[in-house]
C-alpha cells in the first residue's frame, strides 16, 4: 500500500487566484448537512458530551470559559492549528496551580477571568478567526487547547491529554488552520503561494495532509488529524472537507474514501470508531501505523530548531497516537501488543527495517528541517526509528521471509505508568545470519545537497563482494576503513509489482567496551542493483545471538 505525498496541482482544482472565503458558511453548512444525512460512516448514536471546558461563542457579547464537567451535551468545533515561535501568554487560561512556562515563571491566574469573559480584541488573529466561524455557523461551542486546558499545570495537563482522542473525535467537527505557521496570522483571508510551480508537484487534487502547509510541520497536531470523524482545513489554496466517508474540495471536486486504505487519510477511521474498525485486520493496521510514522517523523517537534531540548518530547507528541491504536488492536485481537518506543511488538522484525527517507527530502528541497541526526541525548533505542531526529520510513514487503528471531525485548520508560511516554533506554536480544568484518571502501551521497545533513549510503567490501549500505544519520567518523557488522532480517518485495527480492539486513557498530552489543547505525540499500550482492553476503552469514540497544 502507499500512500501519495507531494502538493496538489492549484489549477486542477481552481480556476482563478481568489479564495471563496466570504461564502464559506453556506459552503461548509452544506458539506456538513451532507454529511450527516447521507454518510452511514459519519452517523453518530446520540449527542457526544461537552469536553470538560469550551468557549461559549454566541450567548454574551464577549467568548467566555464554559464548564460542562461532563454534564452537558451539545455540539461543538474543535481548533487544531500553530502555537508559532511566539507565546501568546495575555490568551492563553492559567490557575492557581500553573508553574509557568519557559522564561514566565509567575504567570498571573486568570481562570476566574476568562469565566466571565475572553475579550476578543485581545485574542490573537487565529482564535479570533476560530471565533468567527462558529458564529458564522451559529455554532455556540469552540474547544481550543490554549484557553481549554490550564496552561502550566502538569496534573492537568495529564488528565486533559488522556481525553484528546474524544474531544477531536466528538466534535461537530474540527477546523484545521493549515495556512497559518502562527497563531498571530489568522487563515479566513490567507490566499494561496503566488508561485503555482511551489503546488505542482503531483497532478490532481490529494489530501490536505500531504500538503507542505504550516500545520503540516507540526508533530503535535497529527494526532488531532487523525481522531477528527469531520475535519474542514483551511488551506492556502482553498477549503477541503473530510470526513470518514468523502473528500471535497471548494472547487466541486470530490472522491469517496475507500476501505482498500490506498492513502493516509481513507486509513486512518479505524482510529476514530470501534464500529469502523470491525472487520480490519492487524496487517492492515500496522500498515496503518506504518502510515502515520512515516507522516510524524517529517514533522517538527517545535519550530525552534536551536532548541533540541524539545527533542525529547517526540514520543509525547506521539502518545496519543499510540494509545488509541493500542486500543483499537485489542478490541480487534482481544490481546494487549506491547508498545516499544514507536514499534509494535507485534510487528518488530518488519518495523526494524526502517531506513531514512530520502524521497520526502527530494521532494520538498526548501523544507525547514534538519534532515537527519541522532538527539543530543537519546530518546530511544537506536533500533527505533524514533532514535533518529528526521523523516523516515518503513517500507512495505510482500511476500516476506523472516530470518532472525527475537528473544528478550524491553524499554526502560521515564514513567512506567505511562506506556506510551518517554523512555530512557531499551535492549533486544536477536538471533539470526550474522556476519562482521564489514569494512567501508567508498561513501556516496544520495541527494543533492550542499549541507552536511545529507543523506549518506556507503559501500562495505566483505570477504570477496562490495555491498550497498544507507546510514541512519551522516556519520562524518565513518572513513575508509571503519569496521562494521550486519544482521540478515528477512526477505521480501519492495512495493508492489517488485521482481527484486530485498535482503533486509541491519547494520551495526560494537559498543566499545562491550562483547556483544551493538548499535544500530544503517541498513542495505532496497535497490534492485545492489540485490545480488547482498544476495551473496547473506550466503556467507553464521547463525548468531547479539543484543542490540
Amino acid at each position: 500500500m502507499e500512500i501519495e505525498l507531494g502538493m496538489p496541482s492549484t489549477s486542477s482544482c481552481r480556476g482563478s487566484g481568489e479564495t471563496s472565503r466570504p461564502e464559506y458558511p453556506e459552503t461548509i453548512s452544506s458539506w456538513l448537512h451532507d454529511c450527516r444525512g447521507n454518510h452511514s460512516f459519519c452517523r453518530f448514536t446520540s449527542s457526544p458530551p461537552l469536553p470538560s471546558r469550551v468557549i461559549d461563542v454566541l450567548t454574551r457579547r464577549e467568548p467566555f470559559l464554559a464548564e460542562p464537567n461532563g454534564k452537558q451535551r451539545g455540539e461543538y468545533v474543535a481548533l487544531a492549528y500553530c502555537w508559532g515561535p511566539n507565546r501568546f501568554l495575555n490568551a492563553m487560561t492559567f490557575g492557581p496551580s500553573s508553574t509557568g512556562i519557559t522564561g514566565h515563571p509567575n504567570p498571573p491566574t486568570n481562570i476566574d477571568e476568562h469565566r466571565k469573559q475572553i475579550p476578543f480584541a485581545a485574542l490573537p488573529k487565529t482564535l479570533q478567526d476560530a471565533i468567527t466561524v462558529c458564529r458564522r455557523l451559529k455554532i455556540r461551542y469552540l474547544w481550543i487547547d490554549a484557553l481549554c486546558i490550564i496552561q502550566g499545570d502538569e496534573n492537568e495537563w495529564k488528565r486533559e491529554s488522556c481525553g484528546m482522542a474524544d474531544v477531536f473525535a466528538n466534535a461537530t467537527f474540527a477546523m484545521a488552520a493549515d495556512s497559518s505557521e502562527a497563531v498571530e496570522r489568522g487563515f479566513l483571508d490567507r490566499i494561496h503561494h503566488p508561485n503555482d510551480t511551489a503546488h505542482s508537484a503531483r497532478p490532481g487534487c490529494i489530501s490536505p495532509l500531504s500538503w507542505d502547509e504550516p500545520l503540516n510541520r507540526r508533530a503535535w497536531s497529527l494526532s488531532e488529524i487523525i481522531f477528527s470523524n469531520r475535519m474542514v482545513h483551511f488551506t492556502s489554496v482553498e477549503m477541503v472537507w473530510e470526513c470518514n466517508q468523502i473528500r471535497r474540495w471548494e472547487c466541486g471536486r470530490q472522491e469517496m474514501i475507500q476501505d482498500d486504505l490506498s492513502d493516509a487519510s481513507m486509513s486512518f477511521r479505524a482510529l476514530r470508531n470501534a464500529d469502523l474498525a470491525r472487520g480490519s485486520s492487524m496487517a492492515g493496521l500496522y500498515r496503518i501505523w506504518d502510515i502515520i510514522m512515516r507522516l510524524f517523523s517529517r514533522r517538527q517537534i517545535n519550530n525552534q530548531p536551536g532548541r533540541q531540548d524539545r527533542d525529547q518530547e517526540r514520543l509525547m507528541a506521539l502518545s496519543r497516537i499510540a494509545g488509541q491504536f493500542s486500543k483499537t488492536s485489542t478490541m480487534l485481537t482481544g490481546m494487549e501488543d506491547s508498545y516499544l518506543a514507536g514499534i509494535w511488538r507485534g510487528d518488530l522484525l518488519k518495523s526494524l527495517l526502517w531506513r531514512i527517507d530520502t524521497e520526502f527530502h527530494q521532494g520538498q528541497p526548501s523544507y525547514p528541517y534538519p534532515h537527519w541526526r541522532r538527539p543530543r541525548q537519546p530518546r530511544a533505542p537506536t533500533w527505533s526509528w524514533a532514535s533518529v531526529e528526521g523523516a523516515t520510513v518503513i517500507d512495505p514487503l510482500t511476500a516476506m521471509e523472516v530470518k532472525a528471531s527475537v528473544g528478550k525485548v524491553a524499554v526502560r520508560r521515564l514513567d512506567e505508568n505511562d506506556p506510551f511516554g518517554k523512555v530512557v533506554s531499551g535492549m533486544l536480544r536477536i538471533s539470526g545470519p550474522f556476519i562482521d568484518n564489514l569494512t567501508v571502501t567508498a561513501q556516496f551521497c544520495d541527494m543533492n545537497d550542499s549541507s552536511n545533513n545529507q543523506a549518506q549510503s556507503l559501500c562495505l567490501v566483505g570477504r570477496s563482494e562490495r555491498y550497498r549500505f544507507l546510514f541512519d544519520v551522516p556519520r562524518s567518523d565513518a572513513g575508509l576503513g571503519e569496521d562494521f557488522c550486519g544482521l540478515l532480517l528477512s526477505t521480501g518485495y519492495v512495493g508492489a509489482g517488485s521482481k527484486h527480492k530485498y535482503y533486509g539486513i541491519l547494520l551495526f557498530c560494537q559498543v566499545p567496551g562491550t562483547d556483544n552489543t551493538f548499535e544500530r547505525v544503517g541498513v542495505s540499500h532496497s535497490g534492485a542493483q545492489f540485490q545480488e550482492a547482498l544476495a551473496g553476503l547473506a550466503a556467507q552469514m553464521e547463525e548468531t545471538t547479539i543484543v542490540l540497544i
